[in-house]
């Protein structure tokens, strides 16, 4: 009744529901297994009940979202899309008892063949999203040759009807309806290729009179010849065909002509198309197999255009998120190692320098000036120090009031991440100097820093409604008590690993073991020296 596609981002594959619970996780024992660290070792279950289906989380760390809302469950209709860590699925129909491949087959008579190539050539059809555009054209520049033309009109009108695109599975049903509309069929029906394991699966099915749905069949080696070698076929009035008659599936089927095509895309054969009809006379000829064909080779564009944009909509998903904390350079790496993406959302342990930089006396400088000058001021303060940040590759935490906190070494592995911290703090200091330089209507602003290097708790926190990319753990609260405790205005200080990291490179002045809020130990801090 229902299935489920599972889309990683960059291929798609189907699971079956049925009746009861599904449970959908990373580990061993789940219906469904989702093998990647985004995803809770029980992450979600999907239940089939009374011909409907629901979702519920199952507590899962990163949650669930439904049309990108986040939910901890609810009933879902057909199309809906549930977020599973980096993994979109989508209810649909299981259309898995409406078509079948059978294995009853037998070389007809009275059928055509034609290669997919021969016929893009001599209807000038493109193979890529390019002939959409170009069928137009060619209609217009061929419109007194006949049949010929009359032909290329009509895959004009095919082509604009298919090239609005997403969703995939809206794209498959018009695809079916933009075949019914131009070729008199009785039946017909879509399958896709499984890019896990290579298989044929139904996508759509169509009937022309709804009350004469029934259980279809195609012969899988007409199935795997059409595939493989790149035909479209055609079986004209196949009844009269005394060896034709013989054959159980057909005659079941009440098959007197049918057409079979591949949806093809340059070298990819995505699936195939089948029409038929059960009336007499030669109901297909092979302008309707020249037409079926191409209507196939846009289809598949279609289909690939839905699919790019479906991946397009996620990239750009994972890219507004990483864009709010990471450099725009530090996003496209994180973008283009997948498993680098997937797993950002999974608190792990990570060796990391933290920044925190706070302005000090805007508490007074805000009572001077107005709320739009005071926030405009901000702003400014805000953007030039996180351009520094991002120069030397930190990730921005977040902003606390007039505060910066920032980190270095996560989520992408830095070897030199306290050096990287420490230049990039220099320059932070330095950049203030130009910037109250250019405010000179005021009081200069001024700044403290606290830097510390060591292992935290990586990852996105927070609750499903809303979730941040964040660091924990010892190192972050000393980094803090380092800048608000041991700091004086203008004063860069460093915990002591930071320190062995970078006194190599910086003048640094020993400040003495010290006590710190929160800390039965005292931490040895140092200040890194301003150069003169």
């Amino acid at each position: 009744m229902y299935r489920l596609e599972i889309f990683d981002g960059v291929q798609s594959r189907h699971y079956s529901l049925r009746d009861g619970d599904t449970v959908v996780g990373r580990a061993e024992g789940c219906d469904l297994i989702l093998d990647n660290k985004g995803v809770s070792r029980q992450h979600v279950r999907f239940t089939l009940e009374e011909n409907r289906a629901f979702v519920t989380d199952l507590k899962s760390k990163n949650g669930i979202k439904i049309n990108g809302v986040a939910s901890l469950g609810a009933a879902l209709n057909v199309g809906d899309r549930v977020e599973v860590g980096p993994y979109l699925v989508t209810l649909q129909h299981d259309l898995s008892d409406s078509v079948q491949l059978s294995d009853n087959h037998v070389e007809l008579d009275g059928r055509v063949e034609k290669p997919v190539d021969e016929i893009s050539k001599r209807l000038k059809l493109g193979t890529s999203a390019a002939s959409f555009e170009d069928s137009q054209e060619e209609s217009q520049a061929t419109s007194g040759l006949g049949s010929n033309a009359q032909m290329l009109r009509t895959l004009n009108l095919a082509a604009s009807a298919l090239v609005g695109g997403p969703p995939v599975e809206s794209v498959l049903q018009h695809v079916m309806d933009v075949v019914f509309e131009h070729i008199p069929a009785e039946r017909g029906f879509l399958m896709l290729r499984d890019p896990a394991n290579g298989q044929l699966f139904p996508a759509a099915v169509r009937f022309r009179e709804a009350r004469k749905q029934e259980r279809v069949s195609i012969s899988r080696t007409i199935a795997e010849k059409v595939m493989n070698s790149k035909v479209a076929i055609l079986t004209a009035d196949a009844a009269t065909y005394g060896r034709f008659t013989t054959r159980q599936s057909i005659m079941l089927n009440s098959i007197r002509s049918c057409m079979v095509a591949p949806l093809w895309n340059r070298d990819d054969v995505m699936g195939v198309i089948h029409v038929d009809s059960a009336r007499t006379g030669g109901v297909f000829d092979a302008k309707h197999l020249d037409l079926l064909c191409a209507m196939a080779n846009y289809a598949a564009v279609a289909l690939e255009r839905a699919r790019l944009f479906e991946r397009a909509m996620q990239e750009e998903k994972k890219r507004e998120r990483l864009s709010r904390y990471l450099s725009p350079q530090v996003t496209a790496r994180v973008l283009a190692d997948t498993e680098q993406t997937n797993t950002l959302a999974v608190p792990e342990l990570r060796d990391v320098t933290i920044l925190f930089a706070d302005l000090v006396g805007f508490t007074s400088l805000a009572e001077v000036l107005g709320p739009q000058a005071l926030a405009g001021l901000l702003n400014d303060y805000f953007t030039e120090m996180t351009e520094i940040i991002f120069r030397y590759d930190g990730t921005l935490d977040k902003y606390i009031g007039d505060a910066i906190m920032a980190l270095f070494g996560a989520p992408l592995a830095m070897e030199n991440h306290a050096l990287a911290a420490v230049m990039a703090a220099s320059e932070m200091r330095r950049r203030l100097k130009d910037f109250n330089a250019r405010h000179a209507d005021h009081a200069p602003l001024r700044m403290r820093i606290g830097i510390n290097t060591g292992r935290v708790v990586a990852g996105e926190i927070g609750s499903p409604n809303k979730r941040e990319y964040t660091v924990l753990g010892d190192t972050v609260n000393i980094a803090s008590r380092l800048e608000s405790s041991v700091a004086k205005p203008g004063m860069l200080v460093v915990g002591p690993a930071t320190h062995d990291a970078v006194k190599d490179h910086f003048q640094c002045r020993a400040l003495g073991a010290l006590p710190l809020k929160g800390k039965a130990q005292q931490v040895h801090a140092f200040e890194v020296v301003e150069d003169e």
